[in-house]
């Protein structure tokens, strides 16, 4: 809101194109690099725990560095129109930002990992919190642009990560033997959220692009605005993410029925913490609506009902997805977000040429919905055949000696 209210309409249009890189970018980076870290180190110990964590910390510093030269060599290859009149700063600040949130994303999963959510929470609030301020100076003083944003972003997030690097020093070892066993390991495990997340950056804006093509750009404005209100539970949604996965990951440790309970319990206790937010925000879409657009947009509180349902379910699949991923089986979730594409396909977008964004509503609660089946029913074969494999407990016959127990005890 500050950058877009002290900068003109092509600056900000290229500060927000940049920024979307950045969001694809730490998708990746979860998908390669922090979740299969995130997963696999419960199980190290010790000596083997300090090599695994300098070896991720090397990785993460080669994958951020590796990409950030392939975007600046496209950015300077291809340049955005109408970029040429601006600073010719802003792209490389925009790679110093790049190279600190990559690199504070990580050490948040870190900290995550070991369960260390305070101190978590504690880095965040000392980014976020000391970025607001140099912020609000920066647009007082009459300084703030695209390329100040970016380089406070820099800071801001790159100063207090190196505080939490220092505290990590003495866990840190590096063995460079084993650095291309340990890059193989993490792609073993996070090849298909890698898989996921291209499919969600190639599918996320095809709704918007296919509305605007048969309604017009004011249809597209008009989805934007009715998204708006059900959007303020994607940082949820990711806070949901990032507690439970540690979590899950520790709880393998004891075996399969503990990773169970733990995705049981929380879907439960998600499903009916938020059930009531779609009616909540279709119920009050009016006075909403009016408070963050001045009445500018007047839609039908359904329709803003029908478009939280859809992060609702988003929500509340998130358990089962951390299940998924710690059990080894993403594949299944890369799976769903197949059976998601491929009925936007087939069912999304005819919907949105007919009914427009009434067509989008539909097509994201049916695609969402049949993703979220998909997903239970895998967490259920993975319980099932896991549970099965599992060594019955043996048990003492009449005569003293050793039987295996019956069946149906597992």
């Amino acid at each position: 809101m500050l950058v877009g209210r002290a900068c003109g309409q092509v600056e900000y249009g290229l500060y927000t194109l940049l920024l979307t890189l950045l969001v694809t970018a730490e998708a990746f980076q979860a998908a390669i690099v922090s979740t299969p870290y995130v997963v696999q180190s419960p199980s190290k110990a010790g000596r083997d725990k300090e090599i695994y964590l300098g070896n991720a910390v090397l990785i993460q510093l080669l994958v951020a560095a590796g990409t950030a030269v392939l975007l600046l060599a496209l950015l300077y290859a291809f340049p955005l129109p109408g970029s040429g009149a601006l600073s010719p700063w802003i792209v490389p600040a925009f790679a110093a930002a790049y190279f600190a949130v990559l690199f504070r994303e990580f050490f948040r999963q870190v900290l995550l990992a070991d369960l260390k959510v305070g101190r978590n929470l504690l880095l965040g609030t000392a980014v976020h919190g000391s970025l607001i301020a140099l912020l609000l100076g920066l647009k007082l003083t009459g300084s703030l642009d695209a390329r100040t944003a970016y380089m406070s972003l820099a800071g801001c997030s790159l100063l207090p990560t190196l505080l939490v690097l220092g505290s990590q020093r003495c866990r840190l070892r590096l063995d460079l033997s084993g650095l291309a066993g340990q890059f193989l390991d993490h792609w073993r495990v996070g090849r298909w959220l890698f898989a996921q997340a291209a499919i969600v950056v190639v599918s996320g804006p095809v709704y918007s692009w296919v509305l605007a093509a048969s309604q017009g750009a004011a249809a597209v404005g008009l989805l934007g605005a009715c998204l708006l209100p059900g959007s303020v539970m994607s940082p949820l949604v990711q806070a949901i993410h990032a507690l439970l996965l540690p979590k899950a990951s520790h709880a393998m440790q004891g075996g399969m029925r503990y990773v169970q309970r733990i995705v049981l319990r929380s879907s439960v206790v998600i499903a009916l913490t938020f059930m009531a937010f779609p009616i909540v925000l279709g119920w009050f879409a009016a006075p909403i609506m009016k408070l963050l657009f001045t009445g500018k947009y007047n839609p039908s509180g359904w329709l803003v009902a029908f478009l939280a349902l859809r992060t609702y379910l988003i929500v509340t699949a998130v358990p089962l997805t951390v299940g998924l991923i710690v059990c080894k089986q993403a594949y299944a979730v890369f799976k769903s977000e197949m059976v998601s594409l491929i009925l936007t396909a087939l069912i999304g977008l005819p919907l949105t040429c007919v009914l427009g964004v009434w067509g989008v509503a539909w097509g994201f609660l049916l695609t969402r919905l049949f993703s979220r089946v998909y997903i239970a029913l895998a967490f259920r074969r993975c319980i099932k055949s896991s549970l099965r494999a599992t060594p019955a407990p043996a048990t003492v016959d009449a005569a003293g000696g050793l039987a295996a127990a019956p069946a149906a005890s597992l």
